[in-house]
């Protein structure tokens, strides 16, 4: 009876274990996925750390989604600036001054 009971504790045991690896196998092949879907996309990898891996396709899509608005926005606000002031004639300034100088109008 002993013996029953510890080959049932190392059935359960071993198939803990495979369950396991079977799991972190299929993670891995999901993150493989992602990584490949995501630079088909040209999208950077590390956007793969927020996908969820349920559902792949329709995460990234949001993500996609929410990487190209954000891109977008920055490009815009470094696009935007300030705009130029005004030219400064210095031309027209140095000539006023040496008139002055000079004594001429």
């Amino acid at each position: 009876m002993e013996e029953s009971i510890y080959t049932q504790e190392a059935f359960e045991q071993r198939e803990a274990e495979l369950t396991k690896r079977e799991t972190e196998i299929k993670h891995r092949e999901l993150r493989a996925e992602a990584l490949q879907l995501l630079e088909v996309r040209g999208l950077p990898k590390n956007l793969a750390n927020l996908l969820d891996y349920k559902d792949l396709n329709a995460s990234i899509d949001a993500v996609e989604a929410d990487w190209r608005a954000c891109l977008q926005e920055g490009i815009d606000n470094h696009l935007k600036g300030t705009p130029p002031k005004a030219a400064i004639p210095t031309a027209d300034i140095h000539m006023d001054s040496m008139r002055a100088a000079l004594g001429l109008k």
